[in-house]
């Protein structure tokens, strides 16, 4: 699942190029010299949506068609226990626990897998500024 690559310290200027091209999230990063550093990584299945962790709670969030980051039970109505398997099977994929704060992004077919069960369930909440 997590992945390493040496690169030069100088690529380290540009992360989101850099991850672009390994494709996927740049975990950690260790130097080994000045020129010369080793990423992990973890390869991201998809970064239209990613579970974020904050002050001991995870949330589902979803980055809409124009690009903004919205929680998902702002955009949707969910079933609570898939919303819950979605972030559980996330937050297993990283081996972590909602006490390490950050942004993950799924890493996993299953955890792929378990958001598509969601959100083809759900229903799309109306804006209530929209119009009719």
């Amino acid at each position: 699942m997590w992945q390493k690559a040496r690169v030069a310290v100088e690529r380290l200027q540009d992360l989101d190029a850099l991850e672009k091209e390994l494709g996927g999230r740049i975990m950690n990063v260790r130097h080994l010299s000045e020129e010369e550093a080793e990423v992990e990584y973890a390869p991201v299945v998809d970064d239209s949506w990613f579970v974020e962790v904050w002050q001991g709670h995870a949330e589902l969030y979803i980055i809409d068609e124009n690009g903004f980051i919205v929680p998902a039970v702002q955009k949707y109505e969910v079933d609570a226990d898939k919303l819950a398997a979605v972030v559980s099977r996330v937050l297993e994929d990283y081996g972590i626990d909602t006490s390490a704060t950050g942004q993950y992004y799924p890493i996993s077919e299953a955890a792929q897998a378990a958001f598509q069960a969601l959100v083809q369930e759900a229903k799309a909440k109306r804006r209530p500024f929209a119009r009719r």
